[in-house]
């Protein structure tokens, strides 16, 4: 397969796409990670002020434990006191560990030199308990220090509870903006990700909508079209392989609009069928030579159109019909025409066929005109013979005839007395004489056979009748011969074709057919007459006339040559052993 480079490919420009997506994608979550740090970050300070506020609180409730037993107590001992300040200290080291502002802790630091002072006064100063004239002296001092303590917590207390308010305020405003940022990141990224895939995705619908529409405009005939496309991609590619592809077919094939112009303009009779023969189309000479329109015509079998139903044989799936046949027109008018049927196959599979009929009025006309021009002139031709037969016959009878005849008499006058006693002479004048009248006769015979008589007299029955009595009555053959309805004599001219015919055939009868029995008969119908000679004897095959029945060849080609004459019809049906039959017939007016 051929490989393409392209600049700009859907494939790069999908990749393009969708790795800027991912960037992106990454960028938004990387932001919404360094979000949940942040927020994290603060949301752990807040825990710790919340620590630092609950050991504030603590120390100063340890210090009012310290100071309600001093105010309430009258009489205090020392190991209490000590005790609760213990609780203090311990305490004030928890919130040490705890408070990480380096101002809170000044602020504790300053704390616990309050409590320092108080608990060095305390043992200094307390032996065992605090009685009642020292009592009132320290409780005014001890609520002094304590007080300035408590003023030292509560500044720590609201210290922690401005930087709790400020991380929760902070937390609070960023949560909400870090959440609005990812929604509109995510957002954007949404939009700009749909208007991006709708962009690809119409630039390329685009691309193949034009295709699709150069396709169409193709099928519909406009075989110009070409596609041009703006991008350096497949579909570009595409478009070039589809104009490489128009430019091969129009120089390769011919378009549907060129094929329809030959389809209708051809002369010929054309008609489209479906494997059952079912017309599908037919060309302008259909349409105007036969007056159908392709509606009367469409899902009808071709068979309506010919005046003889097709026989049609379908070999290997070929059709193989080629034969004159008559159409019949919306009229009733009949066109002969010859047809030949090719198949149409796809796939090796016969899906209709093409009838081709060709008319061939003219071309039998011309044919007609030149046969009844060939015809007129075998009769003239025969006549020509007939009357030179006529003149050799008469040059015979009346010439050589007579003067045999004259031959004759002389020898019998001028040598009558010289043989009348001179025996071997008298035979030798007599044996001349005799050849002499056998020459008469057989003039006689040949001026017979050139111009029968009787034909011109009394018509072709009675010179058939004489033919066969006169000539074949000892040739060792039984000849019948029979009219039916011959009342009426016909044409002078066919009488004399028939007659001839007659005398070639039982020629041909005697000399090769060694038959015993032979028939011939005519019958006259009213516009027809019938010659039927037929014999027993020993045949031949027709379709090979070998050297040894050359002669007969030509007898029978003589024959045929007098039926055409007459636009008859001429049969001959012979087989070894069985016997020969000939079939004319001959229209009469």
């Amino acid at each position: 397969m051929k490989k393409y480079n392209l600049k700009n490919s859907i494939s790069s420009r999908l990749f393009k796409g969708v790795f800027v997506i991912i960037i992106v994608n990454i960028l938004i979550v990387t932001a919404s990670l360094v979000i949940n740090y942040i927020l994290k970050n603060r949301s752990d300070k807040i825990v710790i002020e919340y620590h630092e506020l609950d050991a504030v609180h603590e120390l100063k409730h340890s210090l009012n434990l310290f100071k309600i037993s001093i105010l309430e107590s009258e009489s205090p001992t020392k190991s209490e006191m000590v005790t609760y300040l213990n609780n203090i200290n311990n305490n004030i080291t928890a919130c040490n560990l705890i408070i990480t502002n380096n101002h809170n802790k000044n602020i504790l630091s300053d704390f616990i030199i309050d409590i320092n002072k108080l608990s060095e006064n305390i043992s200094n100063n307390i032996i065992d308990t605090l009685n009642n004239e020292k009592y009132l002296y320290y409780k005014d001092l001890y609520n002094s220090i304590i007080h300035n303590a408590e003023v030292h917590l509560d500044t720590i207390i609201e210290e922690t509870k401005e930087e709790i308010n400020q991380h929760v305020d902070f937390f609070s405003k960023s949560y909400i903006r870090s959440n609005i940022t990812v929604i509109l990141l995510a957002t954007l990224l949404i939009f700009a990700s749909y208007i991006w895939g709708l962009g690809f995705i119409r630039k390329i619908f685009t691309e193949i909508k034009i295709l699709l529409i150069g396709t169409e405009k193709y099928i519909e005939g406009e075989h110009t079209i070409r596609i041009e496309t703006k991008y350096d991609d497949e579909l570009n590619v595409l478009a070039k392989s589809f104009n490489k592809m128009i430019e091969t077919i129009n120089t390769t094939t011919i378009s549907r609009d060129y094929f329809d112009n030959i389809f209708q303009s051809i002369f010929d009779f054309i008609i489209v069928t479906d494997k059952n023969f079912n017309i599908l189309s037919i060309n302008a000479a259909v349409k105007n030579n036969l007056s159908y329109n392709l509606e009367e015509l469409s899902e009808k079998n071709i068979n309506l159109l010919f005046e003889k139903e097709l026989n049609i044989t379908i070999k290997a799936q070929n059709i193989v019909y080629n034969s004159e046949q008559t159409l019949i027109s919306k009229n009733k008018n009949k066109i002969p025409v010859i047809i030949s049927i090719s198949a149409i196959k796809t796939n090796d599979t016969t899906t209709g066929y093409v009838v081709i009929a060709h008319d061939i009025s003219e071309k039998l006309d011309n044919e007609n005109k030149l046969n009844n021009i060939r015809r007129e002139n075998l009769i003239a031709l025969n006549e020509a013979q007939e009357e030179e037969r006529l003149r050799i016959a008469k040059e015979i009878h009346d010439g050589l005839g007579q003067i045999l005849t004259a031959i004759h008499y002389t020898i019998e006058n001028k040598f009558k007395e010289k043989y009348q006693n001179d025996i071997e002479y008298k035979e030798n004048i007599y044996n001349l004489q005799t050849q002499i009248d056998n020459a008469i006769v057989e003039s006689k015979n040949i001026a017979h056979d050139l111009i029968p008589i009787l034909l011109k007299d009394f018509g072709l029955s009675v010179a058939v009748k004489n033919l066969i009595e006169y000539n074949y009555k000892n040739c060792g053959i039984k000849i019948n011969f029979a009219t039916f309805y011959y009342e009426k004599r016909v044409d002078e001219k066919i009488e004399k074709a028939l007659y001839r015919i007659i005398q070639e055939a039982l020629s041909n009868i005697i000399k090769h057919s060694k038959a015993q029995n032979a028939n011939i008969q005519i019958i006259k119908l009213d516009d027809l007459i019938s010659l039927t000679i037929d014999d027993d004897g020993i045949g031949f095959n027709p379709e090979t006339i070998s050297n040894e029945t050359k002669y007969r060849g030509i007898g029978l080609f003589s024959m045929k040559e007098r039926v055409y004459a007459f636009n008859g019809v001429f049969q001959l049906n012979s087989d070894k052993n069985k016997g020969t039959e000939i079939l004319i017939d001959i229209p009469i007016k």
